[in-house]
């Protein structure tokens, strides 16, 4: 039973710890509600800004993920208000821990101090608790946030270039159409009651223009800057709604402008049924310039949707998404009906220009209404076929075609790497191989017993058996790097300049940038296209190098675990140190049966009586009740207790002092046993881990300590006892690879 003295020693400990660990998970939790509130805020404002881009069809930035943005503002608002309530609580649990830092204080005798201690732990643990409530809420919003990735940004950044390309197409058009319409006006003669309206239409779609052409200018402006300057930092950033907002509202801007200027190609043919009224063969020459206009964006669509379709077929089995499939298996399905609708659309034309001849030859004013309907539904049609490819372009655009090829090469890097560090592994294989052969050769060099001899041979044989898996493992290496290298020397001759550019910035953040920057020059188109036939024709070619180096590792790690047993028993050095007890003295007795129990490699030296230096420790130890204990501070501890706790404390300081290379693994590991064991830093419940196997430690320790003195001189006995002056050699391990000794019976070959 513990003294008062010591019991107060004891419950001021544990007040002490209870208070650092209730104020570690204090000092986090305040942390996390600072930091996730605002984190959540950040995420809703983006996610509104998404939603209002979700609606109100499928031509919207977002109509595809509008289910998965309600997902994440129901999750994030979850997490807001779980926060809120954990806000509470910590608060109140701040004020009971001050007040028990102050009760702490005021606690003189044993009770007032155990009822402090016990109250203490019931709020530790609540907080610690609390603290994994607020730990599961980051988790979520880290999770949401990865998610969202981000946020479709590029990819709607490059659907506002592809609109502001066909704003830039279609204005093109209707200029060049308004100037042949005034080049008609100005070549008629004659007059009509229509020429002032005619005059003064001309002046209104010249207006129109001048001011479309300025807005031109402010699209493309605005598009390079800010939209294309925006960098990944930018795009994954806390704040990234406003750049949402802004290729939001941008796209809004691009639909006003195509709005109006579909207006504006309403007057330019309210111009040209005017101008067909004032001249009939004037009119039939228009028209026919606006056929060819016709006949010319019509061939341009189709080329565009011959890409799209090629694009598809390539693709086919390349895809990385059930999206992309379903559009594939839909291009397939769709596209003949589309080219027979284009075929139709040109023969529409060629009977047009049939019309066109007869009416310039008979001037038959019932011909030139049909023709003129002609025109309006070829045109309609044409603008049917472009709208078709704008939204399979936007489709495609959606597919990413560099991030595409940026991950090919990637997965190409990445083979590399693994390559290198599998034959950085099977140099160390053969270096620890060679090694090993060393000492069993030495070993029959001074070798007299058969047993000894037999198991070298052995070893040996293993020895062999090793380096020549390993040599076959490394020819499929070899053999491996060889067409990766290949593969890469074509694909980097196919890849544009973007694909480099990214490769480099990779390399630079993974700490991989070289002296001299690679060159990022190509010769080959930016065309998303082309992206995508060069992504379809190296994709399946670098997954089968990924199949083969999954195979390599699994083959080199089974090779590895088969002769794991090989190299724990070339790498033994010594049986584990035995303690020989004094005759007559059964303290002594016991303290050694414990020692050997335990096999731990330590330094312990008999001082008197009951009296022992145990590492760098002076300690006690006396027989109560027929077991052995050791004097720890005011009490006492089984002698088990003692060695399996204070054994590691002695171990570290040990492997310190040799300068062991696993000695800062094994302090981090140990620190993480707990208050019962070596007190951690701090209590964070994220940053416990499970602690280090003692057997596995005193493993780790074989061997390492060859020069430290021995129990009384450093005497060795077969097996732990009690009093018996035992000698002998030290116990075999096993033999390689976990196996029994040759002379057990049966061929050594294959066996595990």
């Amino acid at each position: 039973m513990l003294s008062k003295n010591n019991a107060t020693k004891v419950l001021d400990k544990e007040i002490a710890e209870y208070l650092a660990r209730m104020k570690d998970d204090l000092a986090s939790l305040k942390d996390l509600l600072n930091k996730l509130p605002e984190q959540i805020k950040k995420l809703l404002e983006t996610l509104q800004e998404m939603k209002k881009g979700s609606v109100p069809d499928e031509s919207a930035d977002y109509w595809e993920e509008r289910k998965d943005i309600d997902k994440w503002i129901d999750i994030l608002q979850k997490q807001e208000a779980a926060l809120k309530k954990i806000k509470v609580t910590y608060e109140d649990l701040e004020r009971k821990f001050k007040n028990l830092s102050a009760d702490a204080k005021k606690a003189v005798d044993v009770a007032a101090k155990q009822a402090v201690r016990d109250e203490l732990k019931k709020e530790s643990n609540a907080t610690t608790n609390l603290l994994e409530e607020a730990f599961d809420c980051q988790d979520a919003v880290v999770g949401t946030q990865k998610e969202m990735s981000d946020c479709q940004i590029p990819v709607n950044i490059r659907m506002r270039a592809n609109e502001i390309d066909q704003f830039r197409e279609r204005l093109a058009n209707i200029t060049e159409e308004f100037r042949e319409l005034k080049q008609a006006d100005d070549a008629y003669e004659g007059t009509s009651e229509s020429e002032q309206e005619i005059k003064s239409l001309i002046e209104k779609i010249d207006r129109k223009l001048k001011a479309f052409e300025t807005e031109k200018q402010q699209h493309n402006q605005y598009q390079k800057k800010p939209l294309e300057t925006y960098r990944e930092k930018d795009i994954f950033g806390a704040d990234n709604a406003v750049i949402v907002r802004e290729v939001r509202t941008f796209k809004e801007k691009i639909a006003d402008t195509m709005r109006r200027l579909k207006e504006l190609d309403e007057l330019l043919r309210e111009l040209n049924n005017k101008l067909i009224s004032q001249d009939m063969e004037n009119a039939a020459k228009l028209l026919g310039q606006k056929s060819k206009n016709l006949r010319e964006r019509l061939v341009i669509a189709k080329d565009e949707l011959n890409k799209i379709s090629d694009c598809g077929d390539d693709m086919d089995g390349n895809t990385s998404h059930t999206e992309e499939e379903e559009f594939i298996d839909a291009l397939k399905e769709e596209m003949p009906e589309v080219f027979k609708n284009i075929e139709g659309n040109f023969d529409q034309l060629d009977k047009i220009d049939n019309m066109i001849e007869d009416v310039i030859k008979n001037r038959d004013i019932d011909t030139m209404q049909e023709l003129k309907g002609q025109i309006d539904d070829a045109q309609t049609k044409v603008e049917q076929c472009e709208g078709l490819v704008n939204k399979l372009e936007n489709e495609i655009i959606e597919w990413d075609a560099t991030k595409k090829l940026c991950r090919r090469d990637e997965e190409l890097g990445e083979i590399d790497g693994l390559l290198k560090e599998f034959r950085a592994d099977m140099t160390g294989e053969k270096a620890c191989m060679d090694e090993g052969e060393k000492k069993q050769k030495s070993i029959l060099d001074t070798a007299k017993a058969q047993n000894d001899i037999d198991d070298a041979n052995y070893l040996l044989e293993g020895v062999a058996n090793y380096r020549a898996e390993i040599k076959s493992l490394e020819k499929d290496i070899d053999g491996l790097d060889n067409d990766r290298a290949d593969c890469f020397g074509q694909f980097d001759g196919e890849i544009p300049s973007s694909v480099k550019v990214d490769r480099n910035k990779r390399e630079a953040a993974a700490g991989k940038a070289r002296k001299v920057t690679p060159s990022t020059a190509s010769d080959k188109p930016e065309d998303m296209y082309y992206k995508l036939k060069v992504n379809a024709k190296y994709k399946q070619r670098i997954h089968d190098l990924l199949k083969r180096l999954r195979d390599i590792n699994q083959k080199r790690r089974d090779l590895m675990e088969k002769y794991a047993g090989l190299k724990k028993d070339l790498n033994v050095v010594k049986a584990p140190r035995v303690f020989k007890a004094m005759k007559g003295d059964p303290v002594d007795e016991l303290w050694c049966w414990h020692l050997n129990k335990a096999q731990i490699d330590i330094d312990c030296k008999r001082l008197g009586p009951g009296k022992y230096c145990f590492g760098s420790r002076n300690i006690m130890c006396k027989i109560i009740n027929g077991k052995l204990v050791v004097r720890v501070g005011g009490g006492y501890m089984s002698a088990d207790e003692f060695i399996e706790q204070y054994g590691r404390i002695e171990i570290l300081k040990a492997m310190k002092m040799a300068g062991d290379p696993d000695f800062e693994n094994a302090r981090a590991s140990l620190a993480n046993t707990g208050v019962d064991g070596l007190r951690r830093s701090g209590s964070n419940p994220r940053a416990s881990k499970a602690p280090v196997d003692f057997a596995a430690m005193k493993g780790a320790m074989a061997g390492r300590l060859d020069n430290a003195v021995g129990y009384e001189e450093g005497a060795r006995m077969n097996s732990p006892g009690i009093g018996s002056g035992r000698s002998g050699s030290a116990p075999k391990k096993g033999n390689a690879m976990g196996m029994s000794s040759p002379k057990s019976g049966g061929s050594p070959k294959g066996r595990r």
